[in-house]
């Protein structure tokens, strides 16, 4: 056994340079696993599961027939001393598990049910994103205001907006776009599966700057003769997308130069996840729409893209806790509820008399009925203005 985890390098030390160094037979056996793997997964998840099995084999010495628990545990005890982030090794696992489960029928004796494999369920990234790092609307303006290909732009300016995935952004398609609205607007994103390995799709937060930048591409794109259904293509072959090596390139050179520090591109979707994050704190988006939009579970957009600062917070509860101004969202409705209920009878009383013009006379006494002034006054303690009250009367 190998005593480091080994690594892959999309530009050196490639998947396809590591195959040359098994057997034929074992070549095609990760050739089948991957082939077996685009069953259910997309083809870059189907290419991640062929890579650990390629290190796997690499890694244990040994012919695959002669694998073993033992071998499982030493490769195990490897991954976790290495530093790779936890979500990465939860990864690893998985990869791992499923390809000696396919390939070994008698994996539940052989490996005894694979009980040694162990994942964390509060895994965390390898770069934790701190506040500081979340990247402001002004970062933003100074990226695009620094980028001057019109397709870089409208690469950052559509992740950002839609608060896509690296992968999402790279995998656009002009179909996915919902044009519509001539000035808003939105993304059908697919790209997480579900139980039943169907398409997920979700709607992206509403487009505006995007629009145009987006517009421009495509007349570019139609000017230069370039035809694709991504809006993004590589630049080698139109009828697919952008590498994510391309990508990751470009955005570290641009946020160095730019910004003064290389930055990756999911801090684009972290920052726009947070000022979703906030709204929802402020009570002016549901929570609901939030999660839904960044594509999530509500327990991981809370976990995932909640990077408020304790100042920050400290700040909204002082708003809404002592500025009487400040309504939640579910007590205003409710008031203006009452409200309409009140103006609803005024409008009654208004049908059953007569002559129009002494309806003002009317008005000016209603809140003389003793009802109305015990469903109003009722109303407004309920929700809050109590204190307001006792103010008033003490005046």
């Amino acid at each position: 056994m190998k005593k480091a985890l080994i690594e892959f390098d999309c530009n050196h030390n490639t998947t396809n340079d590591a195959l040359a160094n098994l057997d034929k037979a074992e070549r095609a056996v990760v050739d089948s696993f991957e082939k077996y793997c685009l069953i259910s997964a997309s083809p870059s998840r189907a290419q991640k599961s062929k890579s650990n099995a390629v290190r796997f084999l690499l890694m244990v010495e040994k012919p695959l027939s002669s694998v073993n628990l033992e071998d499982l545990r030493e490769f195990l005890v490897i991954l976790k001393k290495s530093g790779f982030s936890d979500y990465y090794k939860n990864d690893v696992k998985g990869f791992v598990q499923r390809f000696l489960k396919w390939h070994f029928k008698d994996w539940s004796d052989r490996f005894e049910g694979f009980s040694d494999i162990k994942y964390n369920g509060d895994a965390q990234r390898k770069d934790k994103i701190d506040p500081e790092d979340i990247l402001t609307k002004d970062d933003v303006a100074r990226l695009i205001r620094g980028e001057e290909s019109l397709s870089w732009k409208t690469f950052l300016v559509s992740q950002y907006e839609g608060a896509l995935r690296t992968i999402e952004c790279r995998n656009l398609k002009w179909a996915d776009i919902d044009m519509e609205d001539p000035d808003v607007y939105f993304f059908n994103v697919n790209s997480k599966k579900n139980k039943n390995s169907t398409d997920k799709e979700r709607t992206s937060p509403p487009l505006i700057q995007s629009v145009y930048f987006l517009n421009e591409l495509k007349k570019s794109q139609e000017t230069s003769g370039i035809k694709s259904p991504y809006v993004f293509p590589s630049s080698k072959n139109s009828n697919t997308c952008i590498s994510s090596g391309m990508v990751n390139m470009w955005f570290s050179r641009l946020t160095k130069r730019v910004l003064g520090k290389k930055t990756k591109n999911y801090l684009l979707r972290h920052s726009k996840g947070e000022e979703l994050h906030k709204l929802v704190r402020e009570g002016r988006l549901s929570k609901e729409n939030a999660f839904q939009m960044m594509g999530h579970s509500e327990k991981m957009f809370d976990k995932t893209y909640s990077h408020s600062n304790k100042i920050e917070v400290k700040k909204l509860l002082k708003k809404q806790v002592l500025d009487v101004d400040y309504i939640a969202p579910e007590k205003k409705h409710k008031l203006e509820r009452d409200i309409g209920q009140l103006r609803k009878q005024i409008l009654e009383l208004k049908e059953k008399i007569g002559d129009i013009k002494s309806f003002g006379a009317v008005t000016n006494s209603l809140f003389e009925d003793k009802n109305i002034q015990k469903t109003l006054l009722q109303s407004m303690i309920q929700n809050g203005f109590g204190k307001q009250l006792m103010e008033l009367a003490g005046k």
